[in-house]
C-alpha cells in the first residue's frame, strides 16, 4: 500500500532546506540525508527502544562521523562525513586501510581507542572496562538518547545525548500516526475535485523530479 500525497508533502517539507530550497546540491544532499535516517538511522533508534525494555540489556550507541582517508565505498565527493561501513577499518584495526602521514595520525588514534572499546565490550559486555580507555563511552537510554560520537579529536565532549532525537520522532512517532490517520480519512474518500486530481498528480511530478535530479548528480559527481 502505497502512501498518500498527503505523507508525500509532510516528508518533503520535513527534508526541504528551507534557506535555499531549490539549490541543487541542498536537494541531493537533503535526499541522501532521508535515506540514510529512514534506512539507518531510524531503525537504530527503534532497535535501541526495544532491547532496552529487557531489564538486564545495556546499550550503547555511537555515531562515527569523520571521512576517513580511504572510503569503504565509493562515494560521491559532495557527500561529507563518513558513509556506511566507513568505521570497520577503524573498529578492527586494520592499519593499512588507514591513512599515512601526520595529517591522518587521528585515524590511528582513533581506530586505537575503537578496538580497546570493542574488545572491553567483548570481554565484560561494557566498552569502558576492563581496559581504561578516554572518553568515556555512556550507557544508551531511552529518555536522555546518551551515545558518544567517534570523530576526529574524540574527548569527554565527544559523549552526546538525544541521538538522532529529531529524525526518530518524526520517523517513529510523528509519521506512523499521521500515515493512520490519513489511510483511515481516506477509506470513504469523499469525490475529488479536479483540482485536488491536479494537485496529486503535480506532487508525484514533483517527487519523481526530485529522484530523477539525484540519480542525474550521482551520475555525475565530481
Amino acid at each position: 500500500m502505497g502512501f498518500k500525497s498527503e505523507m508525500m508533502k509532510l516528508v518533503e517539507a520535513q527534508y526541504t532546506n528551507w534557506t535555499n530550497p531549490n539549490n541543487s546540491n541542498s536537494i541531493r544532499l537533503q535526499i541522501t540525508k532521508l535515506l540514510g535516517d529512514a534506512n539507518f538511522g531510524a531503525p537504530a533508534i527503534q532497535m535501541a527502544r526495544l532491547h532496552k525494555k529487557s531489564t538486564t540489556s545495556r546499550n550503547f550507541m555511537y555515531h562515527f562521523t569523520p571521512k576517513p582517508s580511504v572510503v569503504t565505498l565509493k562515494t560521491p565527493s559532495w557527500i561529507p562525513g563518513s558513509n556506511h561501513m566507513d568505521e570497520l577499518p577503524f573498529m578492527f584495526g586494520m592499519t593499512d586501510r588507514l591513512g599515512a602521514g601526520d595529517e591522518n595520525a587521528w585515524e590511528i588514534e582513533l581506530s586505537s581507542k575503537m578496538v580497546i572499546y570493542w574488545a572491553n565490550f567483548i570481554k565484560s559486555g561494557n566498552p569502558n572496562n576492563p581496559e581504561p580507555v578516554i572518553p568515556r563511552w555512556p550507557k544508551y537510554s531511552v529518555d536522555t538518547g546518551d551515545f558518544l560520537k567517534l570523530e576526529k579529536s574524540i574527548s569527554n565532549s565527544s559523549a552526546g545525548q538525544y541521538f538522532y532525537a529529531e529524525e526518530a520522532n518524526f520517523w517513529l512517532d510523528v509519521f506512523p500516526k499521521l500515515n493512520d490517520a490519513v489511510q483511515k480519512d481516506c477509506r470513504n474518500p469523499p469525490q475529488p475535485s479536479a483540482a485536488d486530481v491536479v494537485s496529486a498528480h503535480h506532487v508525484h511530478f514533483s517527487a519523481l523530479m526530485i529522484a530523477l535530479i539525484f540519480v542525474f548528480f550521482i551520475l555525475t559527481r565530481e
